[in-house]
């Protein structure tokens, strides 16, 4: 590595100053150089801490996930009960009484809560719906008043 003396230096820096027309040039020129540099270490100071914003808002996400899958946990594991071939009897017998239901001369077209995630279908005999923990769980009774179809779905 080379060292430089001040006075190779001072020449240096005098053969760059050389290029330019007068002193005004040459510091028209150094400032413009350093408000690029300012301006290229702030862009980085900002990606940084927008980095960094984005991996807190990701960790807090993912907490927040499995606080709200083990809050939920009892719900669904009550819902899972519940199998397409059983009866609205064994069904209203573990579940209780649903937050509504609808049967398929009255239901209609849009009978969805909002809100929650949807399992989209006709109704052919009639749809139990429960609320639970933020969760929506869809029932569809066949005519002949067995289970056909289920769906959990969150908000």
């Amino acid at each position: 590595m080379e060292t430089l003396s001040s006075a190779a230096i001072i020449l240096r820096s005098g053969a760059l100053r050389s290029r330019f027309r007068s002193d005004r040039d040459w510091v028209m020129k150094t400032n413009r150089r350093n408000a690029i540099e300012k301006e290229r270490s702030l862009k980085k100071k900002w990606m940084s801490a927008l980095t960094v914003g984005v991996l807190c808002l990701a960790a807090a996400t993912a907490i927040v996930g499995g606080i709200l899958d083990d809050w939920r946990k009892p719900t669904r594991e009550l819902w899972n009960k519940v199998s397409i071939g059983d009866s609205e009897e064994s069904v209203r017998a573990a579940l209780g009484a649903p937050y509504c239901e609808y049967e398929a001369e009255s239901a209609l077209s849009d009978y969805y809560i909002g809100g929650y995630g949807r399992g989209q279908r006709a109704v052919t005999g009639k749809v139990l719906i429960y609320q639970g923990e933020y969760m929506i769980f869809y029932v569809w009774i066949a005519r002949e008043g067995k289970v056909e179809d289920r769906f959990v779905g969150t908000s």
